[in-house]
């Protein structure tokens, strides 16, 4: 039966797109993954020069021995002094996340979002189905989740709803939500649809960037050794709820629950 590691870097400091209730969402993200109805997961908790993190995780979490913590110390002035149109760096504390895991299949949640409870049991039988066909798979990425019902409303980004989505509810949320998917064919590289096995290539790893985006640099690194795409598949059912859409131009959230 495969393992399922979950990494979730967590910042709760202060930066314009933070959702609101941080502590309470990163509680939430947290119980979601201690939730799933697969058993064999652990859940590998990365705080980013962030001590509230460390606070919620010694309060909640720390006698749990399906969660493994660390801390990971960085630079001041990109974690706690973030002025307008600077950037927060992740891929350190991923990486830290992948060195701790211990499962046979690695994937991620951020702290401002929901995992479904059938989302590991989703990820075995899929990752499993596909290993059955070919043994060489390294990096999967789920095409499809779940948006906010006033998606329906929204142009530009939003034209990706799901033939035939309807507004649904989701268990442990409130309000109501709708199917996305990646539109023609492309991988979308939002880090909760990655999952990869935990041998990638050397190479392959989380780094801090500052012109492009930490999800998109790390799937370049892997699409590098595996330009024919033979080590890489889909997943098409909606594992996660994004909980949290960030409306860079109005500079207010989509939504935020």
């Amino acid at each position: 039966m495969l393992k399922i590691s979950y990494i979730m870097q967590s910042y709760l400091g202060s930066y314009e797109t933070q959702c609101s209730s941080p502590k309470a969402k990163l509680i939430r993200a947290v119980n979601s993954v201690l939730n799933q109805k697969h058993e064999n997961v652990e859940l590998v908790l990365v705080s980013d020069g962030c001590p509230v993190t460390k606070k919620i995780y010694e309060i909640h979490f720390k006698n749990n021995p399906k969660v493994k913590f660390a801390y990971v110390d960085k630079d001041v002035n990109l974690t706690l002094n973030l002025k307008p149109g600077e950037r927060f760096y992740r891929g350190v504390p991923r990486e830290v996340g992948r060195a701790i895991a211990t499962g046979n299949i690695i994937t991620y949640l951020d702290t401002d979002d929901y995992a479904l409870p059938t989302h590991a049991l989703t990820l075995v039988r899929d990752w499993t189905n596909a290993l059955s066909q070919n043994k060489d798979y390294l990096f999967c990425i789920n095409a499809a989740w779940w948006d906010h019902v006033s998606i329906k409303h929204q142009t530009g980004d939003f034209k990706h709803l799901h033939p035939g989505s309807k507004p649904t509810k989701i268990e442990g949320l409130e309000s109501e939500w709708i199917i996305s998917h990646t539109l023609g064919g492309k991988f979308s590289l939002n880090t909760n649809l990655i999952s990869h096995r935990a041998n990638l290539p050397q190479g392959v790893r989380w780094k801090d960037e500052t012109k492009i985006n930490e999800d998109t640099a790390f799937y370049a690194r892997f699409k590098a050794t595996d330009p024919h795409g033979e080590r890489t598949f889909q997943i098409k059912q909606p594992m996660y709820v994004r909980c949290h859409a960030w409306d860079s131009i109005a500079g207010k959230p989509y939504w935020d629950f």
